[in-house]
């Protein structure tokens, strides 16, 4: 077998553990064609010394948010995937991102291929936001992306009022995805609550940045969390609850998975470290305390 690379010296790392020393790994094609010890080489083949270094498949981000056209950053799809692969990340999911006033799902698919296509340094694929999933919607267009564009999930939201489905409207989606085999991430907070916090906040011009905490309490996220998890059940949907951060919330998801519900969860570090008292801080007119605020916010949302 002709090897076109040969990587000399490192240690690998797989799934299972690091593997012994001296093996190397040999590159057909652009795939990794062998493991082994003293892999043949011709002259034309490239040897790459990784000089001791450890090995590691890329890393796969399912969580990125470029472009957004509802949720700015402030990296495009260059300079965000340039940074990923800088750090080990060779595959980033992204959020193609559909709003209530859109009635179709592909012009809005077509958008964000514009943005990306011969911008990405690393492999991408993307998640469907969803928030006017009408019958067309569910029933003609999703098996389409599913099927044609390779899009196999879709995020909903139970919070912010641009985004905010309706149980009904999460009952119907959870069934047509469960229907496609396409994984449900939901962002499960109580918007209601939360309005009405915000509200009543703002009319007392409560308005630092520590009244961020304040306005979003563990009971919105402990609450909407459960009524996800039951009615995912009722129609016997497979869900992944985002940004996890409340004890209440992880309570009701160890809970559905000790009764062997298909119910998954991801969290972040900020989510368990970032505590309300770092929005407190009150030097130079609260502007430690907002960053403090805006690491939270815009790491997690939308």
């Amino acid at each position: 077998m002709g090897l076109d690379t040969i990587v000399k010296n490192g240690l690998m790392v797989t799934e299972s553990g690091v593997l012994p020393a001296g093996q190397d790994i040999g590159i057909s094609k652009e795939k990794i064609s062998l493991i082994g010890y003293d892999l043949p080489e011709n002259p034309e083949t490239k040897i790459i010394d990784a000089q001791g270094a450890y090995i590691t498949p890329g890393g796969v981000d399912s969580h990125v948010h470029l472009a957004q056209r509802n949720a700015p950053t402030g990296d495009t799809w260059e300079t965000g995937t340039r940074s990923a692969v800088a750090g080990g990340t060779t595959t980033v999911l992204a959020f193609v991102s559909q709003t209530k006033e859109m009635t179709t799902l592909f012009p809005v698919l077509e958008e964000y291929h514009g943005k990306s296509r011969n911008q990405s340094y690393c492999d991408y694929g993307f998640h469907f936001i969803l928030t006017n999933p009408t019958e067309t919607i569910l029933n003609q267009e999703l098996p389409v992306i599913a099927k044609e564009e390779g899009i196999t999930s879709v995020k909903l939201y139970m919070t912010y009022d641009l985004y905010q489905l309706s149980d009904k409207q999460l009952l119907e989606t959870l069934l047509a995805c469960r229907s496609l085999g396409l994984t449900t991430m939901i962002h499960a907070e109580n918007g209601d609550m939360i309005n009405f916090l915000i509200q009543g906040l703002e009319r007392n011009a409560n308005t630092a940045p520590f009244f961020h905490a304040i306005s979003g309490p563990k009971i919105a996220e402990d609450e909407a969390s459960y009524r996800a998890i039951r009615i995912a059940e009722l129609v016997d949907a497979p869900v992944l609850l985002v940004h996890v951060s409340s004890d209440g919330a992880m309570k009701h998801i160890r809970d559905a998975q000790t009764r062997l519900l298909p119910i998954h969860a991801e969290t972040c570090p900020h989510y368990l470290f970032l505590l309300s008292d770092r929005l407190a801080n009150e030097e130079h007119d609260h502007f430690h305390g907002a960053k403090g605020g805006l690491l939270a916010s815009t790491s997690s949302s939308p």
